[in-house]
Formats: C-alpha cells, structure tokens, sequence
C-alpha cells in the first residue's frame, strides 16, 4: 500500500499489520517513507520507520548516499504495524517490523529479513 492510502485509512488499519510501499528517507536523526521523492521534506505525509538504532542497522546493509544531506532516497517495501506517532513532525509510524527491503541503483538490499 502507498503512503497516501495509509493516511486516507488510517483510522482503520491503527494497530494492523501493513505493507508499505514507497522511498525511505534518513536525514539527520529521521528515517521515514514518503510515496515520492518530492514529499521527502514534508513529515506530515511521512510514516515514520521505528526501529531502534535505525541509521545503524541500515546502514550495515545498505551502503548510504553520498554528495547529499540525505544519508538515504531510495525505494522502499516494509512491512510491520501502523501506529501513532509519538514523535513531533510525524502523525503515524510503523513499528514491529518484520520486513524491510530497500532498492539502490536497481540493487536490493534486505534490512531486516
């Protein structure tokens, strides 16, 4: 599912396991999925990615952009459970996940199983 189709049903997916598909974005303290990269700036359409010490167990997978504030704008598919969000900037997050794949340059990289 889309960014977008998450917010406009989110109040019946709280709490339901989701796939999400989208671009996953790091940049300063910040990792989240937008459904473009033209929204990668805007937190109120993002879904926030919760894990603990993420920049870390991405980038132990994923070798980061260079050149760029973004450590990380690249196509992404998680799966895990929509939550709110507790964090200010973002409305939702999803935690407990259990899949998340990022594409690079055509390449895929597993982050999580």
């Amino acid at each position: 599912m889309r960014v977008g189709e998450l917010f406009e049903k989110s109040d019946d997916l709280l709490g339901q396991q989701v796939r999400i598909e989208g671009f996953f974005v790091y940049v300063g303290s910040h990792g989240y999925v937008v459904d473009s990269i033209e929204l990668r700036d805007d937190l109120t359409c993002a879904v926030k990615v919760s894990i603990d010490n993420l920049k870390r167990v991405v980038s132990s997978k994923v070798p980061p952009s260079g050149g760029s504030k973004y450590h990380y704008l690249d196509s992404a598919v998680l799966q895990g459970v929509l939550q709110v969000s507790e964090e200010d900037g973002f409305t939702l997050q999803c935690g407990n996940i259990t899949s998340f794949e990022i594409t690079k340059a055509n390449h895929h990289f597993a982050v999580i199983p």
